[in-house]
């Protein structure tokens, strides 16, 4: 990826036309009134895409956020409806972190899902919570894989217990 590539270039540097005909695309059967964003990128993307879908918008502002410009930890307009965009998922903490602060700032939006950027995908309320509940589960101590448990999977798929994924990744037992 060179650097016009990036997730934070894209956001910046594509045209309104290229945003947007993706952004319409990956939402189009999607309810919602209220984009929300958090980080740099988060905030260059959802200011560029709202307006021009005529759209709220708002940003979160990340825990560590120590600026002086605001005692606000989101800034903007939020309605009932909302989905938030962000460059890419990967533990889910961004978005956990985002839902639980809109919780807490405006009860009455509900969260409709989540727009990746990067990956141009909507990922749905249900699909997100759906994979919370089941991560939750397994934190807890229920089994991740069906019936087998994360341990007991892996030690009888290669004969031990394993940390980390293999590297060619799962193969049937």
């Amino acid at each position: 990826m060179s650097a016009g590539d990036s997730y934070f270039s894209k956001a910046l540097t594509y045209s309104n036309r290229k945003l947007l005909s993706e952004f319409r695309a990956g939402t189009a059967d999607v309810s919602f009134d209220t984009i929300v964003g958090t980080g740099l990128s988060g905030t260059v993307y959802v200011s560029r895409v709202a307006p021009t879908v005529g759209s709220k918008f708002a940003i979160v502002r990340k825990p560590d956020d120590q600026s002086t410009h605001s005692c606000y930890r989101i800034e903007g307009s939020v309605g009932l409806e909302y989905i938030i965009a962000d460059d890419f998922v990967y533990s889910g903490r961004t978005v956990r972190r985002v839902i639980e602060r809109m919780r807490e700032e405006y009860p009455w939006s509900k969260f409709m899902g989540v727009w990746t950027y990067e990956a141009q995908v909507f990922k749905s309320r249900a699909y997100i919570l759906d994979r919370w509940r089941w991560a939750d589960e397994v934190i807890h101590g229920a089994p991740m894989f069906g019936p087998l448990t994360y341990q007991e999977m892996c030690s009888k798929t290669y004969g031990y217990p394993v940390l980390y994924a293999p590297e060619n990744g799962w193969t049937a037992a």
